[in-house]
């Protein structure tokens, strides 16, 4: 099992690199956002566009080299908002379990040790909380989030609905966000940002005073 993940890995990294080298072009067009280029040059086969896409998720989820606003960005734009968003959101969560699957199951040994062993416990321990709170609070890349997982000790149902609740929400307001700003309409992007600034505030003040909580509990324990 460990041998065939790894060779399906290389395979997917020479595909990647061969992609790459062949359509520098496109890949120009993607990293500055140039949707109109993106749009011409695979307009006229929908099977390669969904498969394109794909990849760009699978990319993104691997390495994180391309930003996952501008893959949103890129899905919306050749497919509308709906359809774009729905693409988005089952890419991401096809492109996470293949990364999961393929750490647990073939690098798992290799990658543990480079991790800290404090933030595999908090995942261990919080599970499918922990999972939807970096997806629907991005502040780790989707990567990492993959990796860390493939190597705990998390139940595979756990990071499926983790990473499908959180990306969901997630997705919607950056789809949002993106069709608000393309379409010129500042007031939908700003009540956007409002509750995107409200939600985050409100996970700060949670954390501040549950750790506040902690210390007095620690503290009370420490005096009797």
């Amino acid at each position: 099992m460990k041998t065939l993940i790894n060779g399906l890995f290389f395979i997917f990294a020479i595909s990647i690199i061969i992609f790459l080298f062949f359509n520098t072009e496109l890949i120009n067009a993607i990293w500055i956002g140039d949707t109109e280029t993106i749009s011409s040059f695979l307009k006229e086969n929908i099977f390669f566009l969904l498969l394109f896409t794909l990849a760009l998720m699978l990319i993104q989820n691997t390495l994180s080299i391309i930003p996952l606003f501008l893959v949103i960005t890129v899905n919306n734009t050749l497919f509308g908002f709906h359809f774009g968003f729905m693409w988005s959101w089952v890419t991401s969560i096809l492109a996470s379990v293949l990364v999961f699957i393929g750490i647990r199951f073939g690098l798992k040994d290799r990658v543990r040790k480079k991790f800290n062993p404090s933030l595999l416990n908090k995942l261990e321990q919080k599970g499918l909380w922990y999972v939807f709170q970096v997806r629907i609070f991005p502040f780790v890349p989707s990567n990492i989030i993959n990796v860390v997982s493939g190597i705990s000790s998390i139940v595979f149902i756990q990071f499926l609905l983790g990473t499908a609740i959180g990306n969901a929400g997630y997705f919607l307001v950056l789809s949002l966000v993106q069709a608000g700003f393309l379409a010129g309409n500042w007031a939908q992007f700003f009540l956007v940002l409002i509750v995107l600034i409200s939600i985050v505030s409100y996970y700060f003040i949670k954390r501040y005073y549950n750790k506040k909580r902690r210390n007095k509990l620690c503290s009370t324990i420490d005096h009797h």
